[in-house]
């Protein structure tokens, strides 16, 4: 993470995509399972980073 408030922001957004997921909705759920893959490609490539910078 680049900034201290990006975290919370992704934290926040990830509270809302776990209500939207209570509530249903396949709409919802397509977004929350597309952007729960972005972060996680995201991490993986801030991950290779790091290792590419030892």
């Amino acid at each position: 993470m680049q900034y201290p408030d990006q975290a919370a922001v992704l934290n926040e957004r990830y509270m809302d995509m776990q209500a939207a997921m209570k509530t249903g909705g396949v709409r919802d759920k397509v977004f929350y399972n597309w952007t729960m893959g972005l972060l996680a490609v995201r991490e993986l490539l801030e991950t290779q980073q790091l290792e590419n910078r030892r």
